[in-house]
């Protein structure tokens, strides 16, 4: 009898553990793929999420860092 209660403590944390192993799992899978986009000015790849980005004609150009947006402004003149 003494051994009835911690082996039903092991075979409920192991089925809690395996449960959680489930749904880490499917929660990996369900996370969509990050567009990127191409800097016009040093042709590095950024996040399409990223706040540096400008309207132009073609559509939207995003860039790396200030200094890229500023040389793509300049050229742009």
């Amino acid at each position: 009898m003494k051994y009835i209660v911690p082996l039903i403590l092991i075979i409920l944390l192991i089925r809690y553990l395996l449960k959680n192993k489930k749904r880490r799992a499917t929660q990996v899978t369900k996370q969509e793929p990050e567009v990127l986009k191409l800097d016009p000015v040093c042709g590095a790849y950024v996040p399409q999420r990223r706040e540096l980005s400008l309207p132009t004609e073609e559509g939207v150009a995003y860039f790396c860092s200030k200094a890229c947006m500023e040389k793509f402004k300049e050229l742009k003149r």
